[in-house]
């Protein structure tokens, strides 16, 4: 018999749900304070490629970048991870976030991160050779 924890468990249905094959949807999961950790190990282990956004609901830039970034989660197999620094800034800190927005990539090789306003097109040629 095999007893999993109730955060193990609430990951387990997020992905379950992001992973739907019927239709390409995006992979995109709110990241809080109580379960980021989860979430960030949780889609570390079930992605090649993971892309955390730090924004804020009051930035233009992050608010231009939007659907950029979900159209990237739609048409790249990869896990986005959404993090509104307000309501987090106890992770903003741990991460050492100091402007928004800001993206980091994660593979199982490479970690990278982007500062600023970035376009679908250049974001997809940026993770077209990032190491898997």
């Amino acid at each position: 018999m095999v007893i999993a924890s109730v955060g193990t468990v609430i990951c387990a249905l997020i992905f379950s749900r992001l992973y739907s094959a019927k239709e390409k949807e995006p992979k995109i999961v709110r990241a809080t304070s109580k379960n980021y950790d989860l979430v960030l190990k949780s889609a570390r282990e079930s992605s090649d490629l993971t892309i955390t956004d730090f924004y804020a609901e009051w930035c233009g830039p992050c608010i231009r970048m939007q659907p950029h970034l979900e159209k990237l989660a739609k048409n790249v197999d990869l896990i986005l991870i959404k993090v509104d620094i307000d309501e987090c800034r106890d992770i903003m800190k741990r991460e050492r976030v100091t402007k928004v927005p800001t993206i980091e990539i994660w593979s199982k090789k490479k970690k990278s991160r982007l500062i600023g306003f970035h376009s679908y097109s250049t974001m997809r040629a940026y993770l077209k050779d990032f190491p898997r």
